[in-house]
């Protein structure tokens, strides 16, 4: 008998008693809450997932003051305030918080990205993945938080990776608001199915992923 099962880094959805403020909220974040480039909103995300920032603290970043946890990492925010951020200027942007959060990054072929994410999502990291053609610049940025498999006995084989994107609408009844479809088009095509909220199905290839994990 198969079983689809899901597995999502517990942070992306905070419930902490002692903090009612994150009961039961979700780390999403949308285009045009604060700036319209998903580059910048997906870190923002992961750092709210790790635990570092509440979401009432990240949309009053504008008003950060020097010396504040993310008022560097807003800084340089600006530079790419309107567009996607290429994957160096996403590196620059966690400079700024690589005192709480590690990282390492990986490039090449959608394969070796996809393994690399799957393997630090196991790991319960969180990881940025860049879509688009590297060629002209062009990048979106979702973050991924978690993967769904399909389980059959002993065997288990991820199916989909499951992720937060600022491009859709936020998350009503699950953690996740997009998925990225491992299983279709068929294995070793150039470009994978990536369902948002709305069912909207676009063709993308992973171009880059970069994994976070705190320290």
């Amino acid at each position: 008998m198969q079983t689809l099962q899901t597995c999502v880094h517990s942070g992306v959805v905070r419930h902490d008693p002692t903090n009612h403020w994150l009961r039961n909220r979700s780390a999403h974040l949308r285009k045009g809450d604060l700036t319209r480039s998903s580059g910048p909103l997906s870190v923002l995300m992961a750092m709210m997932s790790f635990g570092f920032a509440s979401k009432a603290y990240v949309r009053d970043l504008p008003d950060a003051q020097e010396g504040d946890l993310l008022e560097p990492l807003w800084v340089r925010a600006r530079d790419v305030f309107f567009a996607g951020a290429e994957p160096g200027q996403i590196l620059t942007l966690l400079d700024a918080v690589e005192r709480y959060v590690s990282r390492e990054s990986k490039t090449g072929s959608m394969r070796k990205v996809l393994a690399f994410t799957l393997a630090r999502l196991a790991a319960n990291d969180l990881v940025l993945l860049g879509f688009g053609e590297a060629a002209i610049g062009t990048y979106h940025w979702t973050l991924a938080v978690g993967v769904e498999s399909e389980v059959s006995g002993r065997k288990r084989e991820a199916t989909g990776v499951l992720c937060l994107d600022a491009a859709e609408a936020a998350p009503m009844l699950a953690a996740f608001n997009a998925r990225l479809e491992l299983d279709s088009p068929k294995r070793g095509a150039s470009k994978l199915s990536y369902r948002g909220a709305d069912g909207r199905v676009l063709l993308v290839t992973c171009t880059s992923a970069i994994a976070l994990s705190r320290r």
